[in-house]
């Protein structure tokens, strides 16, 4: 469910709320102590889940903005020379980078499980990881991977992921 729907959501049911309490406070003729506390609940109740998407939106941000980093630095540059089949000798640091790349793959993914990532951002990063698996030298270190058991583990359950 996007963002904007469930924003949407929290107005109309806080709106329904103090409709449904206002009836009842007329109809049972509630003490204007109460009649205030519960609207006071109700407006903390709203503002403080307000704050929480927001302090998501923030986490979510940071998240993005450091993934984002992480694969610009080295890895994008590596994986586009790879993918343009220019010569790059199978040295450590290709795999290096090639191994950094999974394993941020994998964290992008345990974020996703654990509901920091929209559902429409891992889908757009699982495409770009099933599209960068076709170059040569990345599916090859990625099958490796995948055959042990042990490394397997280390991805979170992306190598489940990509497989389905």
């Amino acid at each position: 469910m996007s963002q904007r729907v469930k924003n949407e959501l929290l107005n109309w049911a806080t709106i329904l709320y103090i409709i449904i309490f206002t009836c009842l406070s007329y109809r049972f003729h509630f003490e204007n102590k109460l009649i205030i506390g519960v609207y006071g609940s109700i407006i903390t109740l709203y503002y403080g889940i307000l704050k929480q998407q927001l302090e998501n939106d923030k986490v979510f941000k940071e998240i993005f903005e450091t993934f984002n980093k992480r694969y610009d630095e080295n890895i994008n540059d590596t994986l586009n020379k790879l993918r343009n089949n220019e010569t790059l000798e199978e040295n450590s640091n290709v795999k290096n980078y090639i191994y950094d790349y999974f394993n941020l793959c994998a964290e992008e993914y345990l974020w996703y499980k654990k509901g920091r990532i929209d559902k429409d951002i891992w889908e757009a990063w699982k495409a770009g990881i099933i599209e960068n698996l076709k170059i040569e030298q990345v599916k090859k270190l990625f099958d490796e991977e995948k055959c042990n058991p042990l490394t397997q583990k280390s991805y979170y359950g992306l190598i489940e992921e990509l497989e389905k």
